[in-house]
This record gives structure tokens, C-alpha cells and sequence, in this order.
């Protein structure tokens, strides 16, 4: 048997162009123009874990689930709706519904949610013992979670956003030189991490077969949590995402494409374990 071609290593941090050497895409996402990021809108992100090598039959580059945000605008409010499904090992997965209330401000504050976690074998069956509901509010700079009768306190100590909160923000914010953030981050809204900084970098100019991306680049960084790097097109729709080896890709088909891998891992799985 011949020899396989050895595996190359990226050697570089996530970016479109680095994106390029994997499986992830042959063409920089498209959205569709006249996008007005004040409107009610639903967007949907490929979820993609990179293993650090380019394109091989060993890269382990995959999609590992997608994101599904839904925004609803009132007059003093918004009223976010995430759906994300994310697949482990041998096609276990783990569905994270969310139902989040913000004030209608710079950071979108949340101020409060019901989350459903659900934890998914191979076979489709949910797993009882991991499984959970819990619901939270922000009340006078406190986070309050209720899980069951059981419930716990968080003091915030800066302005307060949320993971999926940032994902809707970042598109209303002004792309300036000058734009610069601080805040308190409720990471999957239950957990605290303070002392996070966001800035506007610079235009990331992407082109490829004569097509120009002119991306404006916002950069994160805070306690408890590796960079976030965000990429929003001229219209201000966010485009990509990128931290550690995960990267969030526009794409309005994610959710098929992620069903059609959990599909054909699942099946894999089964027949080795002879289900």
C-alpha cells in the first residue's frame, strides 16, 4: 500500500485566509445585500473545529454543529432566540435552546432567559443525568440562576453582555478606529467572566479569484477566555467568527449540512458497535 502524503500543519492563527488550506470553504461566505442589522433578521453560522492541519484525509477538520440566532426588535427591547447544536466524539450532541430577553443598548444586556440543555447519544437518546433547564435575570448588577431549587448569585462588576448578546451588538456598533468596549462577559449565560476589552482593528482585505472582502475586524480579549476575533462585511452583517480552533462561518444551509454529518457519524458509529 502506497504511502499517505504527511500531514501539514496550518502554522498560523485562524483567519479567512488560513481558511482557505482546509475543508471549511472554497469561496468566502456570501450574504445577501441591504441588510439593516435594526431589523428583525435570522442568521445562521456553520460551527467548524480545525485540528491545526490543511487539507488531508487525516485532518480531522470538521464541522462540529451549527448556530442559529433569531432577532426580534421591539421598542425598548430585543428578544434573542439560539439554537445551537454542537456534535462531540462518535456523534454524541448536545442541543442548547435559549430564549433571551436584552435591553435594547450598546452591549445587549441581557436581563433574562430560559435555556433547555439536552444531551444526545448516537442512537437519538437523550441522556436524563446531563440534561437540564435553568433560568436567569439580572437584578440590580446580580446575575440570578435558577436551576431546579437550586439557585445561585453573581455580582457584575462592569457593564454586562453575553456571548450570543456580542453576535447581534457587534452588527449595530459604528466601525471606527475609535471604537473600543469594556464590559463583563455571562459566558452560555452561567457563568461570569470579567474584564473583557473589545476594539475595532483595522479593514482585513480578503480576495480570492478576483473577488475582494473588505472585512472590518473586531478583536476581544478578557479574563477566562482565549481572543475572539470578529469579521463583519461592509453592511455591518457579521460574517465570521474565530477563537481558539473553532471558527463560526455565515451560512444560512449550516443546519442541513451539520445534519448531514451528524447523520453520516452516527451511522458510522452504529455499525461499529453493531447497534
Amino acid at each position: 500500500m502506497a504511502a499517505q502524503e504527511p500531514r501539514i500543519r496550518l502554522g498560523y492563527p485562524l483567519d479567512p485566509k488560513i481558511l482557505e488550506q482546509t475543508e471549511a470553504y472554497d469561496v468566502f461566505p456570501q450574504a445577501p445585500a441591504n441588510f439593516d442589522p435594526n431589523s428583525d433578521w435570522t442568521q445562521s453560522y456553520a460551527i467548524w473545529g480545525f485540528h491545526g492541519y490543511r487539507v488531508h484525509p487525516n485532518s480531522n477538520n470538521r464541522i462540529v454543529g451549527f448556530l442559529n440566532i433569531r432577532r426580534r426588535q421591539f421598542s425598548d427591547s430585543i428578544s434573542l432566540k439560539i439554537d445551537q447544536h454542537s456534535m462531540g466524539d462518535h456523534g454524541y450532541v448536545h442541543r442548547f435552546n435559549c430564549l433571551l430577553q436584552c435591553s435594547y443598548d450598546h452591549l445587549t444586556t441581557p436581563v433574562k432567559w430560559e435555556i433547555n440543555n439536552t444531551f444526545e447519544d448516537y442512537n437519538g437518546k437523550s441522556d436524563q443525568r446531563l440534561s437540564y433547564s435553568e433560568k436567569g435575570h439580572l437584578q440590580n448588577k446580580t446575575v440570578v440562576l435558577k436551576r431546579g431549587d437550586k439557585t445561585k448569585q453573581f455580582p457584575v462588576s462592569s457593564q454586562l453582555t453575553s456571548d450570543w448578546s456580542l453576535f447581534e451588538a457587534v452588527q449595530r456598533m459604528k466601525m471606527q478606529a475609535s471604537l473600543s468596549k469594556s464590559f463583563d462577559v455571562l459566558f452560555g449565560l452561567d457563568t461570569i467572566r470579567p474584564d473583557h476589552h473589545l476594539t475595532y482593528r483595522r479593514i482585513y482585505k480578503y480576495e480570492k479569484n478576483g473577488n475582494v472582502h473588505d472585512l472590518h475586524l473586531l478583536h476581544e480579549i478578557g479574563c477566562g477566555a482565549l481572543p475572539y476575533e470578529y469579521y463583519l462585511n461592509r453592511e455591518n452583517r457579521l460574517m465570521a467568527v474565530f477563537t481558539s480552533n473553532v471558527a463560526y462561518l455565515f451560512n444560512p444551509n449550516a443546519k442541513e449540512h451539520f445534519q448531514d454529518k451528524l447523520s453520516s457519524t452516527q451511522k458510522e458509529t452504529q455499525k461499529r458497535y453493531r447497534v
